[in-house]
């Protein structure tokens, strides 16, 4: 994963960032998994690149994507939008 896209997705929040096929390249939105995988993408990267700033755009986007996908109810949402 290229991390200066990685770096874009958090330039806005989760809910506004650009939708993408997930894993299957069935269905098009926002999905968990290419959330966290942007999350890890940024916390492998950080020290490699020497980029702090990105181990802090990791854990902002680990806590919105909590807020963002899961819910009491329903459990772990796989996809917004």
């Amino acid at each position: 994963m290229d991390v200066r896209f990685s770096d874009g997705v958090r330039r806005d929040r989760i809910r506004s960032s650009r939708p993408s096929y997930d894993l299957w390249e069935e269905r098009r939105g926002i999905h968990a998994f290419t959330v966290a995988s942007v999350i890890g993408a940024l916390k492998a990267a950080a020290p490699l690149l020497r980029r702090p700033d990105y181990i802090s755009k990791a854990d902002e986007m680990t806590k919105e994507l909590l807020v963002s996908f899961a819910s009491k109810d329903e459990g772990l949402a796989r996809t917004l939008v």
